[in-house]
């Protein structure tokens, strides 16, 4: 009997019978259209997951995304809200040039030069009329999730495009590897603006990403102590691409929400609402061309060499008489 939220041992994905495909839970950046790209399947279709116990997470640092990237470690009475995408096995392998584990100990977090690790677990899919039902499912997780520093607010709307397509009304909070809450890209405090920490950028493994969307890097952390956090909240789901490069602000906690945490104003975003609504932002009609206008000064001198003309051509009385 598989138990939600279930950490396993197993490594069903290393030997797969040819043919057959096996869930990959996604909850960073891997929305389905970054997924088709990077397993090169336009066929492939995700579904909404979900792992209780769980928390995701945010560390290390990637260049290619300028901050730190996600992952999942366990935390009790919490959940991770994503998707699942079947892939085969040479998918799976294709992803693995993202996320980077260890090519001949794929599971393996102590694998020399892994970035991420892969782990089975058991996540809730939405199945056939709406009930959910426990499957087990391969998650990346990252080897190095020391903090840094927080997520850029490119990164986290990539996170916002994959969970907003299924958990309308879900957040995305920014915490640290050890489940304490942090402020999010441009907060004040320890880890706030965006920037590295004391311990600086570290070092990127390879540039892709995959359950997080980008390689993490490692170092020493020298975090300070945990601020408030900054989460993302979506609005209605309709997982559209994004166009426009809008930030959203930081916002003081509601009086009924009594929860402490800063959270990040999906209102005021226009990447998300754009993302969420996409005729929001229609394009603009083109201005019609204005007319040119008449020189005043070229139409006094064809006047003048037309009355020209027409005098040079009349013919004298003389002439007349004669013909």
């Amino acid at each position: 009997m598989l138990i939600a939220g279930a950490w396993c041992d197993t490594k069903l994905t290393v030997d797969m019978p040819k043919g057959t495909r096996f869930p990959v839970f996604c909850y960073g950046s891997n929305g389905i259209e970054q997924m088709r790209d990077r397993c090169r399947n336009d066929a492939l279709i995700a579904r909404s997951a979900r792992l209780p116990d769980a928390s995701r997470v945010f560390g290390g640092w990637s260049e290619r995304w300028d901050g730190a990237v996600a992952s999942v470690q366990p935390l009790a009475s919490h959940e991770v809200k994503g998707s699942v995408v079947d892939l085969d096995l040479s998918e799976i392998i294709l992803l693995d040039h993202f996320e980077a584990p260890n090519p001949d100990q794929p599971y393996s977090a102590d694998a020399p030069g892994a970035v991420y690790h892969r782990q089975d677990v058991v996540v809730l899919v939405e199945g056939e009329g709406g009930a959910e039902v426990a499957v087990a499912a391969l998650m990346y997780v990252k080897v190095d999730c020391a903090w840094r520093g927080p997520p850029s607010q490119r990164y986290l709307d990539a996170c916002v495009r994959n969970v907003a397509q299924f958990w309308e009304g879900s957040e995305i909070v920014v915490r640290d590897e050890h489940g304490n809450l942090r402020q999010g890209p441009g907060g004040e405090g320890p880890s706030g603006g965006g920037g590295a920490g004391p311990s600086g950028g570290g070092g990127a493994g390879p540039s892709g990403g995959g359950a997080s969307g980008a390689g993490g890097g490692a170092g020493s952390s020298m975090a300070g102590p945990a601020a408030p956090a900054a989460g993302i909240t979506s609005a209605a789901a309709q997982g559209a691409g994004v166009s426009g490069k809008g930030k959203g602000k930081a916002i003081a906690s509601s009086a009924t929400d009594d929860d402490g945490v800063t959270h990040f104003d999906a209102a005021a975003s226009k990447t998300v609402q754009t993302l969420l609504n996409p005729n929001l932002n229609p394009k603009p009609k083109p201005k019609p061309k204005p007319k040119p206008k008449p020189n005043p000064d070229s139409t006094l001198s064809l006047s003048l060499t037309l009355t020209r003309c027409r005098l040079w051509s009349r013919p004298s009385v003389s002439q007349w008489r004669r013909r």
